[in-house]
């Protein structure tokens, strides 16, 4: 179970980290 909870956290970090990537690419384009 602590398996696939640390798989569930991890990829919610990583999607998190995407989306703000993508979240930011716009408004940084949008400056520039």
């Amino acid at each position: 179970s602590n398996t696939s909870a640390m798989k569930i956290r991890g990829r919610a970090e990583v999607y998190t980290k995407f989306g703000m990537v993508e979240t930011r690419t716009p408004q940084d384009a949008g400056r520039a």
